[in-house]
């Protein structure tokens, strides 16, 4: 009678971020195939699901990459669908990035994993080189491919997350 009831349905702790990048690879389908939104939204459909997995499982690693990987689509649809010319894209995304990686850095340090800032690093690695082959690789353009990429990034991260003691 001491001890609290474990409810069914609960979450383990553990599995929290990795539900939340499951939950964003099936949105990220919905709005690009379902509601026809651009490839242009695929970073930020790829960055907030990882920051909210970040902030909702207290993965510092997560809560970097996701804010790199939004910084950079904020930009993207700054000059691709907002107020900002062609012509200013590439110092648009230097600055996206640059603010992405500084709000890592605070944002990791306030979590007590400052070392996990070069996860944004690895972030903005990888969605710059995305970015480059979109040009020539349909696939890269492809809802399905990043929605596959989330369900990947998730089972790492269920698979690689420390199991509770006991």
């Amino acid at each position: 009678m001491g001890r609290a009831a474990r409810h069914p349905a609960a979450t383990p702790p553990r599995l929290v971020a990795p539900a939340v990048l499951v939950a964003g690879a099936v949105l990220l389908l919905v709005l690009r195939e379902g509601l026809g939104l651009s490839p242009d939204w695929t970073p930020v459909l790829v960055g907030v699901p990882a920051l909210l997995a970040g902030v909702a499982g207290r993965r510092a690693n997560l809560v970097a990459a996701g804010l790199a990987v939004t910084a950079f689509g904020l930009a993207v649809l700054a000059v691709r669908v907002g107020p900002l010319p062609a012509a200013r894209e590439a110092p648009a995304l230097v600055v996206a990035v640059a603010a992405g990686f500084l709000l890592a850095a605070v944002a990791t340090r306030a979590m007590g994993r400052p070392g996990d800032v070069a996860v944004a690093g690895l972030a903005a690695l990888t969605t710059g080189i995305a970015f480059w082959f979109a040009f020539d690789t349909a696939a890269v353009l492809s809802a399905w491919v990043w929605s596959a990429a989330l369900l990947a990034w998730a089972a790492a991260e269920a698979l690689l997350s420390p199991r509770p003691a006991g």
